[in-house]
């Protein structure tokens, strides 16, 4: 199934639902399938992205749609964050934040006999945070300057 079948079909699904979930998925969808239409793929890795999206059962779901197809896109979503590196905007500066934080955390707990439990648990956790956030930046630069962001994943 190519891009833009795949990008007709969720259009299609979008216009006879008023399921607001439902609209949402299928508009995350049809984003992502833009954002992808408009990049240029070798033919290899365009034939990877339609044998995903053949993988996508269109008319057999008849009972809870929204459910099957979030579970659909979340697929399609590691899918391209797996076989093509492609992430969603400020998605380094969020996964540092939060190991920066859970880092931090047990660092300040490491020192809490030195500086007491508050604020050693309190300033290792903002320490770490910072510094995650410092480190996710600027992997998501690098992520936009190699052209790895898709602005439509959101954080995935």
């Amino acid at each position: 199934m190519t891009i833009q079948e795949a990008q007709s079909n969720f259009e299609r699904l979008k216009s006879n639902t008023e399921v607001k979930s439902e609209i949402r998925t299928y508009q995350s969808f049809i984003n992502i399938l833009s954002e992808l239409d408009a990049r240029t793929f070798t033919e290899t890795e365009l034939n990877k992205i339609q044998d995903q999206l053949a993988k996508i059962e269109f008319d057999s779901v008849t009972k809870k749609k929204s459910i099957h197809f979030l579970k659909q896109l979340n697929t399609f979503k590691s899918f391209l964050k797996t076989e093509f590196s492609l992430v969603g905007k400020n998605y380094y500066t969020g996964l540092g934040m939060s190991l920066g934080m859970a880092l931090g955390m047990s660092l300040g707990i490491s020192f809490m006999s030195l500086i007491g439990i508050s604020l050693s648990m309190t300033g290792g956790m903002i320490a770490g945070m910072i510094l995650g956030m410092f480190i996710g930046q600027t992997k998501d630069k690098e992520a936009e300057k190699e052209n790895r962001v898709l602005s439509s994943i959101g954080s995935m």
